[in-house]
């Protein structure tokens, strides 16, 4: 290896160690500056609904009892999640694999409970609402939960064709 090869290569070394420590501060400033999401409260997002689909006040006051009803509900099934999550989390490191299937059911169900519950709840509101009501309430209920799979955007087919099947 000849004289300027050697520099060549110490220099690139030392271009990588500067990138990677700069990269490295970047990465830590962004963590530093992370913080959750904050939940918006019940009666902030009840308001949202109200104003966005329109609903009278006799509406609003049954929605608003319906939303609530819906909130105790899912915060008895978020309680069970936690509660599930921690057994589960707890017995792993047991090595109980008996309990451990069973919770994992337990733990599905949960899942299972609360998606069924939303769904109960736009279903319920459905029923206060009249047609006009109703397709703001789908626009805002796929908002919420994302588009159905038929509205998203289609796999662009180049010339290399069409994306293989999972």
């Amino acid at each position: 290896m000849n004289k300027t090869t050697a520099q060549i290569i110490v220099v690139s070394v030392i271009a990588l160690v500067i990138v990677n420590i700069t990269l490295l501060g970047l990465m830590w400033r962004d963590k530093k500056n992370y913080r959750p999401r904050e939940r918006r409260p019940v009666k902030e997002i009840n308001a949202f609904i109200i104003r966005e689909i329109g609903f009278d006040r006799q509406q609003a006051e049954i929605f608003i009892e319906l939303s609530n009803k819906h909130h105790q509900v899912q915060r008895q099934n978020q309680d069970q999640f936690r509660r599930i999550k921690d057994e589960i989390n707890k017995l792993m490191l047991e090595g109980e694999d008996a309990k451990m299937d069973s919770l994992i059911a337990q733990f599905a169900d949960v899942c299972v409970l609360k998606e069924a519950e939303l769904y109960r709840f736009f279903k319920e509101v459905l029923v206060i609402c009249n047609d006009e009501q109703k397709s703001r309430l789908q626009k805002v209920f796929f908002e919420a939960t994302g588009p159905p799979p038929y509205a998203r955007m289609p796999f662009d087919n180049d010339a290399k064709g069409q994306r293989p099947p999972r």
